[in-house]
This record gives structure tokens, sequence and C-alpha cells, in this order.
């Protein structure tokens, strides 16, 4: 019982020791992954307003 205590109160510890440096590390990785997909979701947009344009003049140029 002594050592369930004792080992529960480490674990406590370590965590509350632990938590903000994982948050002060993933908070960086975060915000690049978010850039990350603002830049892939912006490149998916352009790519489909390209086609769109491409079909678009294509069928003014054969009527």
């Amino acid at each position: 019982m002594l050592q369930r205590v004792i080992v529960g109160s480490v674990l406590a510890i370590a965590t509350s020791a632990l938590v903000p440096m994982v948050k002060q590390i993933s908070q960086p990785i975060g915000r690049n992954i978010l850039k990350q997909m603002k830049y892939f979701f912006a490149s998916i947009k352009e790519g489909v307003e390209d086609m769109v344009a491409e079909v678009k003049f294509e069928r003014m140029k054969n009527n």
C-alpha cells in the first residue's frame, strides 16, 4: 500500500514537471503544422482556380 502511494506521488510530481515542457515544445510544432496546412490548402485552391479558368477559356474559344 505504501509503495503505491509513493509511486503515485512520484508520478504526480513528474507529470506536473513534464506538462509545461511538453506544452512549450508542442506549441511551435503546432504552429508549424498550421502554416503548412494553410500553404497546402492555398496551393490546392490555386490549382483548382487555374483548372476552372482553363476550362472557361476553352469553352469561350470553342464558341
